[in-house]
């Protein structure tokens, strides 16, 4: 398998979590496409994202353009997260305590509206979505059918997909399958979904390290930092602890990341986040930082990534563009999806 591989080139695109900030993501791959004509689907062998980067990574495989993702954000975002002002937010506090900050039908309608009827199995891209089992404690990753042992997956809509990955703890209900499987957020263990990203393309599409490449982009963040107090301190002095948890991961990924494929094959986007911008409220300001931020790199990411046109992805499980349920010989893993 591995000669099939050996003369070819292989991108992988990873999008952070982030809630609504998100739409700085939206925002800068819209202004990447506008700049250099290129379509950025087009470019990429792999996608992963989580949460709100899980969304970016679905809509792009259902063929939907940054340009009109964003427009998603913008326009549904104020459904999804209602409470504009400080004060609403604050007379909201007293339910947050004891319940999810959002209830999740409006979340559920807007994806629906949004993907209508397709599956997973329907992407036009190679798909990596994390999502956190909490029921059973572990990870749970969803895959499009690019490898002949993913057998479950691709009949799943790809809404519920996105509900899946984005049902942040605290601010939206769990996700709940048909089977009971109980899903939440990725961000629990892979809000940089990079590492995970990059194992996929090596472990199973096998593809050979030195041929891959990988764009991470991550939503704007506040810099994490403790005081000397925190170090000696209790619970009131790691109040923040969630943030340092997950800012840890990401580091970690990024470093893994740059570790194995150098800092020819690795880019990573970051930039630091508005004051006044929270998790869940989308504002013009992230879709003026995403802009801003793909002028100052285009130079950047245009050679290193755009000049890449991605092989066609055919599912393991279509035939005459009917998906199928094919039993390999060696029989399932209950591991794969």
């Amino acid at each position: 398998m591995l000669g099939e591989h050996q003369d070819r080139s292989y991108q992988i695109l990873a999008l952070d979590g982030g809630g609504a900030r998100a739409a700085f993501t939206a925002s800068f791959l819209a202004a990447i496409e506008k700049t250099s004509g290129v379509r950025v689907a087009d470019c990429f062998d792999l996608v992963a994202g989580t949460s709100a980067g899980g969304l970016i990574a679905l809509a792009l495989g259902a063929g939907y353009r940054p340009s009109e993702i964003l427009e998603f954000f913008k326009d549904r975002g104020p459904e999804i997260f209602p409470l504009k002002s400080k004060w609403a937010r604050a007379l909201r506090l007293p339910r947050w305590v004891v319940r999810s900050k959002y209830e999740s039908e409006t979340l559920k309608k807007c994806l629906q509206d949004y993907f209508g009827d397709r599956t997973l199995g329907q992407s036009a891209l190679r798909l990596v979505i994390p999502a956190f089992d909490a029921a059973r404690g572990g990870v749970y990753i969803f895959k499009t059918p690019h490898h002949r042992h993913l057998r479950t997956d691709y009949r799943v809509p790809m809404w519920e997909v996105g509900y899946a990955t984005a049902a942040a703890p605290t601010y939206f209900p769990a996700y709940v399958s048909n089977s009971g499987v109980r899903l939440v957020d990725g961000g629990i263990w892979a809000n940089n979904p990079a590492m995970v990203a990059l194992a996929e393309g090596l472990g199973y599409l096998e593809w050979p390290q030195r041929s891959v490449s990988l764009l991470s982009i991550a939503s704007p963040h506040c810099p994490i930092g403790a005081s000397a107090k925190s170090g000696i301190g209790g619970l009131f002095a790691w109040r923040g602890l969630v943030k340092f948890l997950m800012a840890g991961q990401s580091c970690a990924a990024t470093n893994q990341c740059r570790h194995i494929l150098g800092d020819g094959g690795f880019y990573r986007i970051e930039v630091p986040v508005p004051a006044d911008s929270p998790l869940d409220q989308v504002n013009d300001e992230l879709e003026g930082l995403g802009t801003t931020e793909a002028r100052n790199c285009i130079n950047v990411i245009q050679p290193r990534f755009l000049e890449h046109t991605a092989a066609p992805y055919v599912p393991c499980y279509q035939v005459n563009g009917i998906s199928l349920m094919r039993v390999s010989k060696d029989g399932d893993n209950d591991d794969e999806r």
